[in-house]
């Protein structure tokens, strides 16, 4: 790591492009060099999903029923993060190839709605 330099970047500087300060990443000097840096570099994007599950009984008589069931994964679809790519790879000259390196990669996982209706008899 560059001697001096920072990775962390505060938070208004943050991007998906650009989640930590990768300029701070150079090549080990030599086969087995362990390097200087630190154990933290940068703090993942986190997470915010609300699961939500409602469900509703009406009685018909007897021992009838009717159930009515809603089950919402990511209720409000906000977009979740898996990671953030933190492999550094270089080339023989010690120029940093990975174009991906520092940049947040998405899990995709969408808004699941599951409705169900059961009779009960």
């Amino acid at each position: 790591m560059t001697p001096g330099c920072d990775p962390i970047l505060p938070r208004s500087e943050r991007t998906h492009q650009r989640w930590f300060n990768t300029s701070c990443f150079i090549r080990p000097s030599g086969r087995g060099d362990q390097g200087n840096s630190g154990r933290i570099h940068y703090f993942g994007p986190g997470s915010n999903t609300w699961d939500l599950t409602l469900t509703k009984g009406i009685k018909l008589g007897g021992s009838r029923e009717v159930q009515l069931r809603g089950e919402f994964y990511n209720l409000f679809n906000h977009p979740t993060w898996q990671s953030v790519n933190n492999v550094a790879r270089f080339d023989p000259a010690g120029n940093q190839i990975n174009d991906a390196f520092g940049t947040v990669m998405p899990d995709g996982s969408p808004r699941i709605v599951q409705l169900a209706l059961r009779f009960v008899f």
